[in-house]
């Protein structure tokens, strides 16, 4: 059972056996600090390049040049606006559907995004300036080029800006609502906790400090050990540096290659075959589905603390004392609930 399954299946518990000051499942949820949004058209915003994007009226074509701005718009609920995205978004639902804008050398076809005649390009800090001007100055399209995401935060503030940019500031909202619900979640999950030390790598390189992954391992309970041994940014560890740090948790893209070396090899990670695999563009995408990646790594980091819980729960629970409900009745009620919660 889940962490989160697990909180569900006691306060489901503790209601119905009318426990004084029991608190139901959601109750505990962090506030959002969403500010009021403003989805009303002429608007204008500064980009992350200091330039003004005037938009008279809200959007009805756009087109997203790298993944994460189109993962946000399928989670706000505008991926029905988006005419083009980029080879690497295929993995959203019905993105097949779009034009994909990648040229063969796997950068952005400025041509193909001209072509579209979008009402606004989103460009993810990671597609080059000269890019963005190509897009402006020969195709006179309306471009946001947005800055580096560094941490969570920078995430929400994104989802928050690309609902404003196009006029789905309620689905924005709600997007980021659920990140805090289910980050409190995790905060709440390892309080008190021992936090194990985790290296992460990606292609042989790895995120330290300063990246929104390191706040994303640290969220879900662990040490980065890339930002514990100074590295800023991304860069790589070398197998000394990862005999000294000796990571607990070793956590790598799904369906790739184990890492090779002695350091790595003999540390307490491989030796114990602590290897956690998360979904790539949830962990290397700015944008809300890296909550995902901090849930799975914060419940595969506190298995043993699930399974001691999850034991004490069962052998403090008396059936008997539940009146008009068995088991049976209990874990209908419980699935119900979950699935009211699932997103």
């Amino acid at each position: 059972m889940t962490r989160t399954l697990l909180r569900v299946a006691v306060a489901l518990l503790v209601v119905m056996a009318g426990a004084v000051g029991a608190i139901a499942p959601g109750a505990a949820m962090a506030e959002t600090n969403t500010q009021d949004l403003q989805c009303e058209f002429p608007a204008t915003f500064e980009d992350g390049g200091g330039e003004e994007v005037q938009l008279d009226e809200q959007p009805d074509e756009i087109v997203t040049l790298n993944p994460s701005a189109a993962q946000t718009m399928w989670e706000i609920g505008a991926e029905d606006r988006v005419t083009g995205l980029s080879q690497y978004a295929m993995y959203l639902e019905g993105a097949d559907d779009r034009t994909d804008i990648t040229n063969e050398e796997g950068t952005t076809s400025v041509e193909q995004v001209i072509e579209l005649e979008p009402d606004l390009v989103l460009a993810p800090n990671t597609i080059p300036e000269e890019t963005v001007e190509q897009l402006r100055t020969e195709g006179d399209l309306t471009v946001y080029h947005f800055e580096t995401a560094t941490s969570i935060d920078d995430v929400r503030d994104k989802t928050q800006l690309i609902g404003q940019l196009v006029g789905e500031c309620e689905g924005a909202e709600e997007t980021v609502s659920w990140m805090d619900e289910e980050l409190s979640n995790v905060e709440a999950a390892i309080e008190g906790e021992d936090r194990p030390s985790v290296y992460l790598e990606f292609h042989a390189f790895t995120a330290g400090s300063s990246t929104f992954q390191d706040e994303a391992l640290t969220t879900a309970g662990g040490e980065n050990a890339a930002a514990e041994a100074g590295i800023e940014g991304w860069g790589q560890m070398s197998q000394e540096q990862l005999v000294e740090q000796n990571p607990d948790w070793l956590i790598i893209p799904e369906g790739s290659a184990m890492p090779e070396g002695e350091g790595i090899e003999s540390s307490t990670a491989m030796q114990e075959d602590n290897v956690i695999e998360v979904t790539e563009e949830h962990m290397q995408q700015p944008a809300p589905r890296v909550v995902y990646a901090v849930s799975e790594i914060n419940e595969a980091l506190y298995a043993e603390s699930d399974e001691g819980a999850s034991d004490d729960a069962v052998d403090d629970a008396e059936p008997d004392a539940i009146p008009g409900f068995g088991i049976a009745a209990a874990l209908a009620a419980l699935l119900s609930v979950v699935a009211l919660r699932h997103r």
